[in-house]
């Protein structure tokens, strides 16, 4: 299976003016993001602010490779799961409104949902990521096949968003796009209007949100930006997916960098909810997650007060994107970004949105290196697999000095598979062995050396690796029924 999932003498800042103390920031923002833009890890638009002034906004990079368009402060990004915090906002202003309640069940508002869940799971489950509900992103046959269709909200719910219970609801969190798919369609059953107006209206007219919208296959959309895939040294266009369909109200979303700093603004006001039910949207409940955004209240060292931070990150095919707010001194840092290493879905904007809140805080950090996966990767096929293996090694005896290896299992994996969708078997047994001999506690890393095996042929060590899979996992369906099959064709 595919491995797919933050006090410097204060006593002389305070003569430093503003401007002076943000140039110095912008500049040191400014080479840290030309530094990841070097290494084909960000291409896209920044904005930092603290305290509503701007301390840095800029495009790096392309929109569109083939026609040269730049990302600019005004093009257009898909900002995927960063959409699930406004669809949280038309849930509270509907509540705000009288018209329903954190604890309405499902069915109170979709007859058509199964009943025997739509019963019994919340509004207040959906929003906090703790329903239960499969997530529909996760079907085998949802990228290759069910994001290209167009489907009404109503016939994909019922279609993909009604599978029985993973849990009981309300007793575990499990970050699921079905949610928010649902509660958009609550939104539309409730307003009979569209997601898409009801958005327009509520929110982004509101806050002043001029360039932001649902984005649909049938607009041509000024300053879009084009999503890519940077594969071991050579950039290819993102799959193509049906936002306005298939991610809808969990993700669906275009938007600017100065758009969304609007959207920053406006929640410290009450022009769009009032403090009391922003209180309650704010208030985490399992794994920090509240209503469409994680709130985290911490320590830092080197800050010497509690800081909040509301976070939320953002990936589909092509796209990355961050925003992180801290509360206390009101920064915020809004990345957006339209290229992608091997569209990997576990690698995210994180790490630079941590360095530049570092700068910020006049805190210590790393200088970003290049990823040590995408670079074996580029050796594989620029050379061999042998002198790609050779490389990693002695990368290894560098104490990891020079590359990055957060997410080698990630990396290898997403390798693993580039060279079985090029027929390069034999190739891809090699890494996904490596990726055993690395993370030898990861039943998914075996998962995918057992499937690499038997598309060679090697039937037997692939019935090996499965089991060894299954012991780690035991919750491992796939690892059971290609066992199951194995085993049947021994007898």
């Amino acid at each position: 299976m595919t491995g797919k999932r933050i006090i410097i003498a204060l006593s002389f800042i305070c003569f430093i003016p503003f401007t002076n103390l943000a140039q110095n920031k912008a500049l040191q923002i400014d080479q840290l993001l030309q530094s990841y833009k070097d290494i084909q890890a960000f291409n896209g638009s920044v904005l930092v602010a603290k305290r509503g002034k701007i301390i840095l906004q800029k495009g790096y990079g392309f929109a569109n490779m083939e026609s040269g368009a730049r990302n600019t402060v005004n093009t257009k990004f898909r900002i995927a799961s960063l959409s699930k915090q406004f669809t949280a906002m038309l849930i509270m202003q509907l509540k705000q409104s009288g018209l329903l309640n954190l604890g309405d069940p499902i069915s109170k508002f979709l007859p058509y949902y199964r009943k025997d869940i739509g019963n019994k799971v919340t509004i207040y489950e959906l929003l906090t990521q703790t329903s239960g509900i499969p997530d529909y992103t996760s079907r085998p046959d949802f990228f290759p096949d069910i994001a290209t269709h167009h489907y009404t909200p109503d016939k994909f719910v019922e279609k993909f968003c009604s599978d029985s219970l993973q849990y009981e609801p309300g007793t575990r969190y499990s970050y699921c796009n079905s949610n928010y798919y649902i509660l958009g369609a609550i939104i539309e059953s409730i307003t009979q209007k569209p997601y898409a107006i009801v958005l327009k209206e509520k929110i982004f007219d509101v806050a002043g949100m001029k360039d932001s919208g649902i984005d649909t296959p049938y607009e041509v959309l000024k300053n879009r930006a084009n999503g890519y895939n940077y594969n071991y040294g050579n950039y290819t266009n993102a799959s193509y997916i049906n936002m306005a369909s298939a991610i809808y109200a969990a993700g669906g979303i275009y938007s600017t960098i100065g758009d969304l700093l609007l959207w920053d603004e406006a929640l410290y006001g009450e022009k769009l909810l009032s403090k009391e039910n922003k209180d309650i949207m704010f208030t985490p409940f399992l794994n920090k997650y509240a209503f469409g955004i994680i709130v985290n209240k911490t320590s830092i060292p080197g800050i010497n007060h509690e800081v909040t931070l509301m976070v939320h990150t953002g990936g589909i095919n092509g796209f990355r994107s961050i925003m992180l707010r801290e509360v206390e001194d009101r920064e915020v840092i809004i990345l957006l970004s339209n290229s992608v290493l091997n569209n990997n879905f576990d690698i995210d904007l994180n790490p630079v949105s941590n360095r530049i809140f570092s700068i910020l805080n006049n805190l210590p950090y790393e200088k970003p290196k290049p990823s040590i996966g995408e670079s074996v990767g580029e050796k594989v096929y620029q050379s061999s697999v042998e002198k790609a293996i050779s490389f990693f090694q002695q990368a290894k005896l560098q104490a990891k000095k020079k590359y990055d290896f957060t997410n080698l299992e990630s990396e290898l994996n997403s390798l693993g598979y580039s060279l079985l969708s090029r027929n390069r078997t034999k190739d891809a047994v090699v890494v996904f062995k490596l990726n055993t001999e690395e993370f030898s506690k990861s039943w998914n890393v075996f998962d995918s050396y057992a499937e690499a095996l038997l598309k060679d042929g090697q039937k037997e060590a692939a019935l090996k690796n499965y089991r060894l899979s299954l012991k780690i996992n035991p919750d491992n369906t796939n690892a059971a029924t290609q066992i199951k099959i194995l085993e049947a064709e021994k007898r």
